[in-house]
């Protein structure tokens, strides 16, 4: 869905999307934060909700029948979701920045799958620059998700050569309980953030995993 930076997206099931949408760390050398303004933001609402009945759900099954493969010939990226994803645009007017935001979502019942991407300013070219890149994302994740938030675990790793972060978060909203695992990765002026946020003590875990490793590159 491509809103030309004129949609506003009201996020009643969790703060960490707004931070995939609107990534503060715009290169590998200098940190902004630029959050929109809520009286510039204009369009229709749309209610991203978890369930609170989740005694009442049923483990969903990944199968080959039901996943949906979404190809991004823009963000340059494939992955595999376990139905039809929706797609939106967010402009520089939106973002505050001087790149758009892209964000591929599926909010189900039990959990949130969702890979965002975003330009930098400046493509970090050594280890040390990317890992600050990688840093500061996670610190900003931290901070959006509140006081609650707590940071489980961060594994530093490749993502198909390039150089990632995976991090744990648990956190709390007034639907309950989540656990959010976030895979993010710097390739070129690129960053991607491949999310799994949990609503659900009947999710399957290996959905997790295959999500994330359904998750490839294209050229770029």
């Amino acid at each position: 869905m491509d809103c030309g930076g004129c949609l506003r997206l009201v996020f009643k099931g969790g703060s960490f999307l707004s931070t995939l949408l609107f990534p503060p760390y715009s290169s590998g050398h200098t940190t902004q934060t630029r959050r929109p303004s809520a009286q510039k933001q204009k369009g229709p609402e749309v209610s991203l909700r978890p369930s609170s009945s989740f005694s009442l759900l049923k483990p969903y099954s990944f199968s080959k029948k039901q996943s949906y493969s979404f190809i991004s010939k823009d963000g340059s990226f494939s992955a595999e979701f376990p139905s039809k994803p929706s797609e939106f645009t967010f402009g520089p007017e939106i973002t505050k920045t001087d790149h758009e935001s892209h964000l591929v979502i599926l909010e189900r019942g039990d959990a949130t799958f969702v890979v965002s991407y975003s330009e930098l300013d400046n493509a970090p070219l050594d280890p040390k620059a990317i890992d600050l890149v990688l840093n500061h994302t996670r610190d900003d994740v931290l901070i959006s998700e509140g006081k609650d938030a707590r940071l489980l675990s961060e594994t530093s790793l490749e993502i198909l050569g390039f150089r990632a972060k995976e991090i744990k978060i648990k956190r709390k909203d007034k639907y309950g309980n989540h656990l959010q695992t976030m895979r993010i990765v710097v390739v070129k002026q690129r960053r991607y953030k491949v999310t799994v946020d949990v609503s659900s003590e009947t999710f399957d875990v290996s959905e997790a995993d295959r999500f994330f490793a359904s998750f490839k590159l294209l050229t770029m």
